[in-house]
Formats: structure tokens, sequence, C-alpha cells
């Protein structure tokens, strides 16, 4: 069916949305689209059994291989500061638990030391309340004792920022468009398999105590078709709205692979509103803006 004249190509729609502005893929995406009439963009496709990485496209394209080539310096600088804050044992003990009991999936998250991360994360938010309001829809009734203080987390979160500061801006400095991207207009996702659309305006609850966002596009993309659903759908958010909040950032971490590009993004003490941008080539798009 011809487009009435004046309207957007599908693909064009896709990509002008705000959260793919300064995204070199989906710039290239609908530049293979645009010559096929009512062509939507491609998305990645998810490989059962395969790890969830960012695709090669993507990783030329907005240069995310700066991650891969740090990472050792990333590492480094991130274990030396932290022990320096939170005493080496802590450090090791922080990271270790990222690398071995996060990315093995949901029942290795249930053992005794995710589970005492996550009572040390549960503790330090409710330090900010006068009294407990629910922060995550899962039901999170953790039986472990926390293993770091609300100080320990603190000077976590706090390290994450200053670095993320210093090496996305480095990073930046690489991507095609760098003399228009800022820390403002990154945006950060996550990939879900909904059993129902979100209701939109209203307010959004992180999932869990720890909740998985990418810097790429092409990770969540997959993690949304894990399973077969009505709805494969992505959130994105700015990456200044979760600055305060990241525990963790892949590259940052040994062991834990670089090719995720993932930040591990408490829950905040602010409500959140979450905005639906619509179903674009087989992805339902919200955006927590």
């Amino acid at each position: 069916m011809k487009l009435p004249k004046g309207f957007l190509h599908r693909a064009a729609v896709t990509s002008l949305l705000p959260q793919y502005s300064q995204s070199e893929l989906m710039n290239n995406r609908f530049f293979e689209a645009a010559h096929v009439e009512d062509q939507e963009v491609d998305r990645a496709v998810n490989i059962k059994g395969v790890r969830k990485e960012a695709d090669a496209a993507e990783i030329a394209a907005d240069n995310l291989e700066y991650f891969a080539r740090n990472k050792v310096t990333m590492e480094a600088d991130f274990v030396g500061n932290l022990a320096e804050q939170i005493t080496k044992e802590k450090a090791d003990l922080f990271c270790n638990t990222i690398s071995q009991f996060w990315s093995d999936g949901y029942q290795v998250r249930n053992g005794t030391p995710m589970q005492q991360l996550l009572a040390s994360v549960r503790d330090y938010l409710l330090s900010f309340l006068d009294t407990p309001k629910p922060f995550v829809q899962q039901d999170a009734k953790l039986t472990e004792p926390a293993n770091f203080s609300i100080f320990d987390i603190q000077a976590i979160l706090d390290l994450n920022k200053e670095m993320l500061y210093q090496y996305l801006h480095e990073w930046m400095r690489g991507h095609p468009n760098y003399l228009e991207l800022t820390l403002g207009d990154l945006y950060c996702r996550r990939g879900l398999y909904l059993d129902s659309l979100i209701d939109a305006g209203n307010e959004y609850t992180e999932y869990a105590y720890i909740n998985s966002y990418s810097l790429a596009t092409s990770v969540p993309e997959k993690f949304a078709q894990i399973k077969e659903t009505d709805y494969p759908s992505i959130i994105h958010t700015r990456y200044e709205r979760i600055r305060e909040r990241i525990l963790f950032f892949g590259p940052f971490i040994p062991d834990m692979p670089d090719n995720q590009l993932e930040f591990g993004v408490i829950p905040g003490n602010n409500p959140q509103t979450i905005l639906y941008d619509g179903k674009h080539a087989g992805m339902y798009e919200y955006r927590i803006d």
C-alpha cells in the first residue's frame, strides 16, 4: 500500500524516536529500509541458547568496541578505587558476587551471595524513608542479612557515577555523532517479554532491587524475544535519570562480559512516569523521560 504524500516512511518514524536520535545503528537501519516502500527497520534476532551480546553491526556503528578495548584499564581503575573506599575484601566480594551470581540467570541469583547484596540495596533504600514503602514489583522477601553497609552501597554508587562520567565522555569522543552527542542525549534500555501492555502515563516501579539496562540497543531487543509473547517490549530511560543509581557497569567488573554494555540499576526514591511510543518493527516502545 502506497503511503499518502507527506507521510513519513515507517522506518523513519522509528529512527526519529527520541531514544534513537543519536544511535548510528538505528540511522543505518533506516537507510537500509528506506529504499523499500513501507519497510520497517531491522531488529536484532535472538538465538536461543546463545549469550545476548551487542551485534557486530552496532559495535562498529556506535564505537562500542571502545569498552572492550579499554576493559582491563577500567577494571583496574574500578577495583583499585573501590578497595580504597570500602576495603579490598569488600571490593573483591562485590565484584565476585556480580560476575559469578548475576550473569548466570535467575536461579543463581536466588543464592545467598546475591540475596545478601540485594538485602544491602534494600537497606540502603530504606535508610532514606521514615516509613517503608514498596520499591519493587517483585515480591522481595529477602531472608539473608545484608553484607554491605549503607555507606558501602553509597560509595559504590558514587564511584560508578564518577568513573562513568570520565569513560562515557571518552567513548563519545570516538562516536560518529560526537559533535552533537552529550550525556543528556544518552539513553539506556531494558528488554522485557510482557504478558500485557504497561499502563502508559502511570507511575513506573522497577521490577527488582537490581535491574539490568544496557547502553546497547541490540542486546535488549534480544532479551525481549527470549520467550514467546504478544508484547516484546523495550523500556528506555535517559542516562541522566539513572546515573545516581548505577550499582555496576559490566566493563568495570572483572570477568563480566563487556559486550552486553550492562548497567545494574537500583530503584529510585522519586516517582517515574512511563510513556508509550507505540509498536515499532515488532517491539512495543516505552520511555521513562
